[in-house]
């Protein structure tokens, strides 16, 4: 007699949860497919790059001079590309006339 209540109940909970799942997974709302419609817009587009870490200049030039005093004037900025005879900086003349005197 057990066995009888014990079989019938395990069909009763199956039936349960197979009843309780197809709501869940089917309902009339899910199975009917819904668009939503919009106007195409043109806009632009925007690209980041974002980096972690140090960054290091790929060449390195060691510059040098034979008269020293203040820059008066920088005409390059840092990794400005630059060529040979290329004037990168000016000197103030007054450091070096007075010394000349």
């Amino acid at each position: 007699m057990k066995k009888y209540w014990l079989v019938l109940f395990l069909i009763a909970l199956t039936s349960a949860v197979w009843l309780w799942g197809r709501d869940l997974i089917w309902t009339p709302e899910k199975a009917q497919v819904q668009y939503k419609l919009t106007n195409v817009e043109g806009k632009d587009m925007v690209n980041t790059v974002s980096a972690t870490g140090e960054l290091s200049a790929v060449v390195t030039v060691e510059v040098g001079t034979e008269v020293s005093g203040q820059i008066k004037e920088l005409l390059v900025d840092y990794n400005t590309p630059v060529s040979a005879g290329q004037v990168i900086a000016r000197i103030d003349k007054e450091s070096y006339e007075t010394l000349m005197r």
